[in-house]
């Protein structure tokens, strides 16, 4: 009996193995994955096998990489360690720190970035100086993770994040580079309650009601500043705020990346003008240059038109990134274009940019379709540059301004 018993174990273990190696084969060459959503990077493809590859090693690492990223049931067997991590009361969570009252915050970084930074505003002091009749500013959107600091725990290190941003906003004074710091004028305009309800609490965005006000204080700085730009500034009680509930849960970034176990209303705030609500409706916009070749739709099927799908996410609330967006608006009190030189957090504020200049163009250096800023700067004839990145982009990717065609 005894003997039995072990051999029923022994089969059944050995069917298990045998199971999970043919799921596994199913994975990964017939219902392979190249994405992961969750975790918001590209799996490990099938290794080519060199003679190189063999005596370095690196066929086999690469063949191992390959198999924990295509294993069957990969998503389930993390998604169940992450639920038993924040079980176990770990401070980080997948990288991920989540506060009592379900608020996501990232790890601090721990990296130390102020050589590229200098190398980022050589490279921003050279392009301006290239266009020598050009307006530049750069609006430095407060990233979760400067803003919200104080939500860590005392023990947390904070890391780099407020260093980082604190040395890139000096470098740029150094050199007279028109810097619109949106973060002590958040600091200082709102309490924490408030400046929390500039932002989603599970996605790794500011929302739009966050993204008008820095938007409000950077077209009056640039009013305030600028030698073409005059006599148009943006006053808050043009406008009203209004909150929508999202279509079932808002999947937000980074509760993406906790396999969506963060369970917590989300409202996703609209800016309107009090006049007209629909002031930007019919504005013209291009994605891509203003051709012929490019899709050519109006604002209002472009902007928050997937809005009601069903778990929206910060793209779909607003838009989502494109190498360019043109938009253009035949109301705007002036002749002037505008380029955008961005990141996601510019998203949020297509209409209210839009509504300032007669043409507004936005551009992002993380598509190989941007290609040669310099170059598009160039073909565009801007009369103002403004950049508008978070301060947690500092990737060298953002300030080459001179790769690509």
């Amino acid at each position: 009996m005894k003997k039995c018993n072990n051999y029923m174990l022994i089969t059944g273990f050995l069917l298990v193995i045998f199971g999970m190696c043919l799921w596994t084969g199913k994975v990964m060459y017939l219902d392979k994955k190249t994405f992961s959503s969750f975790e918001n990077r590209n799996l490990a493809i099938d290794p080519v096998m060199t003679l190189d590859g063999l005596k370095s090693g690196k066929y086999f690492k690469e063949t191992e990489l390959h198999f924990t990223d295509h294993i069957a049931a990969r998503d389930w067997f993390i998604k169940t360690y992450t639920e038993f991590q924040m079980l176990s009361n770990r401070t980080f969570v997948n990288q991920k720190y989540i506060a009592d009252d379900k608020f996501i915050l990232a790890e601090p970084t721990k990296t130390n970035n102020q050589k590229q930074l200098d190398q980022s505003v050589k490279e921003l002091d050279e392009l301006r100086n290239h266009f020598p009749k050009t307006e530049f500013y750069f609006m430095l959107a407060p990233s979760k993770l400067t803003t919200f600091s104080y939500k860590y725990p005392p023990y947390v290190n904070r890391g780099y994040e407020q260093k980082n941003h604190d040395y890139f906003v000096q470098s740029l004074k150094n050199i007279n580079f028109p810097i619109i710091d949106i973060l002590p004028f958040f600091q200082k305009e709102f309490n924490h309650e408030e400046l929390e309800s500039l932002y989603f609490k599970t996605d790794h965005h500011w929302n739009m009601k966050g993204a008008f006000y820095a938007y409000e204080y950077t077209m009056n700085y640039i009013s305030d500043h600028s030698k073409i730009y005059k006599n148009d500034t943006v006053n808050r009680n043009d406008y009203k705020i209004t909150i929508e509930k999202p279509n079932g849960d808002f999947i937000g970034s980074w509760n993406k990346q906790l396999y969506g176990l963060i369970k917590t209303p989300e409202q996703i705030p609209y800016v309107q003008s009090k006049q007209n609500a629909n002031v930007w409706d019919d504005y013209t916009v291009y994605i891509g240059p203003v051709s012929e070749q490019s899709t050519k739709i109006t604002m209002k099927e472009f902007f928050a038109k997937d809005k009601h799908q069903p778990s929206p996410t910060y793209a779909s609330a607003y838009q989502t990134d494109y190498s360019q967006v043109n938009i253009l608006n035949p109301k705007a009190k002036n002749k002037l274009h505008a380029v955008i030189i961005k990141d996601s957090y510019a998203d949020a504020t297509y209409p209210l940019f839009a509504q300032n200049f007669e043409q507004t163009t936005f551009i992002d250096p993380r598509f190989a379709a941007s290609g040669n800023i310099t170059k598009r700067l160039e073909e565009l004839d801007a009369d103002i540059v403004l950049f508008l990145y978070n301060d947690s982009s500092t990737g060298a990717e953002m300030y080459q301004f001179n790769n690509g065609q």
